[in-house]
């Protein structure tokens, strides 16, 4: 018997260093400590001390164990001490106001409140840091106190789905290697090409031919004529003639 209550407090003392280890801050439950007392002296808001502590102590804070150790931030980024306690009559608006908060960043540090604000309770510790600095949300979800004296599950959103990837265009066909040309075969000299005929020049027109003159002879010197020997009786006859031949006068 002693002997296994020996091992439970060394598994015990075991988990607290563990806890020390993992976390940046820490308490050690006293007597008469309850979630929003240690949450309120410790600056840590409700939703917080619930997230880091979900595995040992229960939703109603019903089981503390005095001489027990809770994480209070296991990361400084993640770790709020701006909080505030919400007192009777409160809604988000008025708490955002009195603290120059933005809303949106008084939601996402307290993930626990729900749209409408309708859930929040007297006496709860709220993160109002002007950063986001909540404490991530454990993967199987955390149960944290709500007004009326139940509890709302807190659970991490569902990451949306990665986009797909682009389709891939098809690579366009690589350009075929080139291919060094074969040798030209020696060209056969080309016959000389026979001279184009070249047209006559036109005939310079002929003068027209002299007509052929026959070579003409000199005449040859007429020679005298032999008067023929006359006669007495010719004569007288010529004379005869004569008479009958008109005078020149008269002509």
């Amino acid at each position: 018997m002693f002997a296994q209550f020996a091992a439970v407090a060394i598994l015990a003392i075991s988990a607290q260093s563990v806890i020390a280890a993992d976390c940046t801050r820490s308490y050690t439950i006293k007597e008469g400590d309850y979630c929003n007392k240690i949450s309120q002296t410790q600056n840590v808001s409700t939703y917080q001390l619930a997230a880091l502590n979900g595995d040992k102590v229960n939703a109603g804070c019903s089981n503390l164990v005095p001489g027990q150790t809770l994480c209070l931030a296991n990361n400084a980024a993640e770790d709020c001490q701006t909080t505030y306690l919400v007192a009777v009559g409160e809604d988000c608006t008025h708490i955002a106001q009195k603290n120059s908060v933005n809303m949106t960043i008084l939601y996402l540090n307290n993930p626990q409140i729900n749209e409408a604000c309708t859930n929040i309770y007297d006496g709860e510790v709220l993160c109002t840091s002007k950063t986001v600095q909540v404490a991530a949300i454990p993967a199987g979800g955390v149960k944290v106190p709500e007004s009326g004296g139940s509890t709302v599950t807190v659970k991490p959103k569902a990451k949306a789905p990665a986009p797909a990837a682009p389709a891939l265009a098809p690579e366009p066909p690589k350009a075929p290697e080139p291919v060094a040309p074969a040798p030209e075969a020696p060209k056969t000299p080309e016959a000389p090409k026979a001279p184009e005929p070249v047209a006559p020049a036109p005939a310079a027109p002929k003068a027209p031919a002299a007509p052929a003159v026959a070579p003409t002879t000199p005449p040859s010197p007429a020679k005298a004529a032999t008067p023929p020997a006359t006669t007495d009786n010719q004569d007288s006859n010529d004379d005869d003639d004569d008479s009958n031949l008109p005078f020149c006068d008269e002509l």
